[in-house]
């Protein structure tokens, strides 16, 4: 895809991205767009032109999860704060918009998982809900290698040897410290790496916790959904590699 093409795809995205409705004839155009983007590995067209197409401004579009930072995912972007923690969930009305399209993202998901690779430590002294997360990290790639910790000293140490890309934790980890200062102090020496927190405490709960930190983490609700895992190492590892 050359540049002058790129900028002209850009801007059919700024002529159609205010528009109320979506055009039935537009829904061809669009889905070839996605289809050069894909190829081009040009994933902030991708993005744009998908939004066009689903009509959901606060979704990630690739992997159909919500990154809210209200507990009612339905509120409007105008309420959204991106400096609050983020609560993840999963789409529960997903409205396919054809059967090109669907075939375009998948394809599109396929190249994410086959790029992904890297570390990620799993941070959980419950051994069940360990096993969970470990099993769904590895279906989504065997590429990935998985570090596991109980405790917050355990999970430090872990990381002098073994730096990780992701850290998942629970809020409430063996020993003294939560998941919660375990990443902060992370993100002070690691500051590349993203943590994602987990707790059976609802979200509202979360943020009241999480309020007086200097940095946002998501946040995930338990009982851990395998799926909605699958999908967020989707979005994480997008953002990396494309």
């Amino acid at each position: 895809m050359t540049d002058s093409t790129m900028v002209r795809d850009h801007e059919l995205f700024l002529q159609l991205k205010d528009s109320q409705a979506v055009l039935a004839n537009q829904t061809p155009k669009l889905c070839q767009k996605i289809r050069k983007a894909i190829e081009a590995g040009d994933s902030t067209l991708v993005r744009q032109f998908t939004t066009i197409l689903r009509r959901e401004d606060d979704m990630s579009i690739l992997d159909f999860i919500h990154k809210s930072s209200e507990a009612n995912s339905t509120a409007n972007k105008e309420t959204k704060d991106v400096r609050s923690p983020q609560l993840i969930s999963e789409e529960n009305s997903l409205n396919s918009v054809n059967e090109e399209f669907n075939q375009y993202l998948e394809y599109y998901m396929d190249l994410i998982r086959m790029k992904s690779k890297g570390r990620v430590l799993i941070v959980e002294d419950d051994i069940f809900c360990r096993m969970i997360i470990e099993m769904a990290v590895r279906e989504y790639s065997k590429d990935i290698r998985i570090v596991t910790a109980v405790s917050e000293v355990e999970a430090l140490e872990s990381l002098k040897t073994q730096p990780c890309d992701l850290v998942i934790s629970d809020y409430y980890l063996e020993g003294s410290g939560t998941g919660l200062d375990l990443c902060h102090k992370i993100l002070d020496t690691f500051p590349d790496t993203k943590c994602l927190m987990m707790s059976s405490m609802n979200f509202p709960q979360y943020k009241e916790v999480a309020a007086n930190t200097d940095t946002p983490l998501e946040f995930m609700e338990k009982p851990i959904k395998p799926s909605l895992i699958k999908k967020y190492l989707t979005s994480f590892f997008e953002e990396r590699f494309f």
